[in-house]
């Protein structure tokens, strides 16, 4: 029988872990903890803000892990470990071992499984955006890269309908998973409740974080929310009653009006 490899955590403090479906503006996380004092990386993307050394490990390890966390298989070899070790030991440089730390990339929200074995004390943020506008959002790089991967070669009518079907399955997946697994550590935050209530989202966001943003001033935190001007650009497809009924009872679960 083969040994499974140790949790990474061994060495280590777990981290804070950003992820959603692309083009719901996981941006504003990393900003916020790096203005909180939460290490997220030496190397990042100047305008994504994405952790360019897990990108880097995605790019070759990111559909095998999906579908394995999809059938509740997650690949758990020593080489795809001991690979994402090397990615945190290059995303965190020279950072001290006991400085809280984390990293974004909207794609690990597929693979909760797989971090919650290497990390079993981390926190997960999932941000979620309107379904419907991320439908119509220009962002299709994981539908066009994995998305038939993910969605297990179903056809859609229109990509729009794909990139919704996308959104739905991620956030499922990523819901199911984080809550099962992390219980209190896995945090939703809603994109529209950044907009538009900031003050108290990023308070209740630190607060389920367990972070003091007391050196940080809440004007500082607030100058970082923008809110896109695509905010309820999904409403024609509801007037369109194009939507699944699925994909309806999630919106209405997360808060959306339908």
């Amino acid at each position: 029988m083969t040994q499974q490899p140790k949790p990474l955590s061994a060495n280590t403090l777990s981290p804070i872990v950003a992820g959603a479906i692309g083009g719901s503006g996981t941006r504003v996380l990393t900003q916020i903890l790096c203005m909180c004092g939460i290490d997220m990386g030496c190397s990042l993307d100047s305008k994504t803000w994405d952790s360019l050394p897990l990108r880097e490990y995605l790019a070759t390890e990111f559909s095998k892990l999906a579908i394995g966390c999809m059938k509740h298989e997650p690949d758990l070899s020593l080489p795809t470990i001991s690979r994402l070790r090397t990615a945190i030991q290059k995303h965190r440089g020279s950072a001290e071992a006991d400085t809280r730390w984390g990293w974004k990339n909207p794609r690990s929200m597929w693979l909760i499984p797989f971090f919650a074995h290497c990390f079993p004390d981390m926190f997960f943020i999932l941000l979620v955006r309107d379904g419907r506008d991320i439908a119509l959002s220009r962002n299709k790089f994981l539908l066009r890269s994995s998305g038939k991967q993910l969605l297990w070669d179903a056809s859609y009518p229109s990509e729009e309908l794909f990139q919704l079907a996308l959104w739905e399955k991620g956030n499922r997946c990523a819901i199911q998973n984080g809550q099962s697994m992390l219980g209190e550590r896995f945090i939703i935050v809603r994109y529209e409740d950044l907009c538009s209530q900031p003050l108290q989202t990023i308070d209740r966001l630190l607060a389920s974080l367990k972070i003091n943003h007391s050196s940080c001033s809440t004007k500082q935190l607030l100058k970082i929310i923008e809110p896109s001007r695509s905010i309820g650009r999904g409403e024609i497809l509801t007037r369109e009653k194009v939507i699944p009924e699925s994909t309806m009872e999630l919106l209405r679960d997360l808060g959306y009006t339908t």
